[in-house]
């Protein structure tokens, strides 16, 4: 989902907060950032599907690609790296974690 949004991102001139990928296309800037922090690509499985419509009913967040990376940081007990203000609002101990970017 990370590399799906960051795409939409890219694409979207009006978007306010647009990604600096340099000279770079969306998917070469990912997949040099997955080789350069060693980061770990995630599938998307039913347990993490079910989860992401759970978030869904739980904050009433509706945006496909955050409920699945919220989805994704619960099931894995792993933290969020965002700048994204309602992500940010989500966080608590114990429901979801971020880090600080």
């Amino acid at each position: 989902m990370t590399a799906w949004e960051l795409a939409i991102a890219a694409r979207k001139s009006a978007y306010k907060n647009p990604p600096d990928l340099g000279a770079n296309s969306p998917a070469r800037w990912f997949s040099a950032a997955v080789e350069a922090t060693a980061a770990k690509i995630i599938p998307i499985r039913q347990r993490i599907a079910i989860e992401a419509a759970a978030v869904v009913t739980a904050t009433g967040h509706k945006d496909p690609g955050d409920c699945y990376l919220i989805a994704t940081a619960r099931i894995r007990r792993i933290p969020i790296m965002t700048r994204d203000g309602v992500i940010r609002g989500l966080a608590t101990p114990d429901y979801l974690q971020i880090t600080d970017c």
